[in-house]
């Protein structure tokens, strides 16, 4: 697009269609309620807990821990902060889609009942 300009009809279209998808959206309040402090303690338990160790470890463990929420932040909104719905993986084995994260539900589960 270089040298060329979009019209002013098109340029409205553009604006109508990212209303909400970025910055004034729900992902700013998602992301705001991931910082607050109840988040930070809850993150914090569940390191301390896990010891901050992948509770996948195998030879495959690579990157940074994080705390993964097993079953997820957005559907169950009443277990966002609960210590047993939370585990630490490293980056590696994170998963990245959800359809993989679905799959790994009942072994996250049952990791964290064997810690408890």
């Amino acid at each position: 697009m270089l040298g060329k300009h979009h019209s002013e009809e098109t340029k409205k279209k553009i604006k109508e269609g990212n209303i909400g998808k970025h910055s004034k959206g729900n992902k700013c309040k998602v992301r705001q309620e991931r910082n607050d402090s109840l988040y930070v303690w809850w993150v914090s338990q569940i390191k301390k807990r896990d010891k901050n160790i992948c509770k996948l470890k195998d030879g495959n463990c690579s990157g940074y821990n994080i705390v993964h929420h097993i079953l997820s932040w957005s559907t169950y909104p009443d277990l966002r902060y609960k210590i047993d719905n939370g585990i630490t993986l490293c980056r590696f084995h994170h998963p990245k889609k959800r359809k993989n994260e679905i799959k790994l539900i009942p072994i996250l589960m049952e990791l964290v009942r064997q810690k408890q």
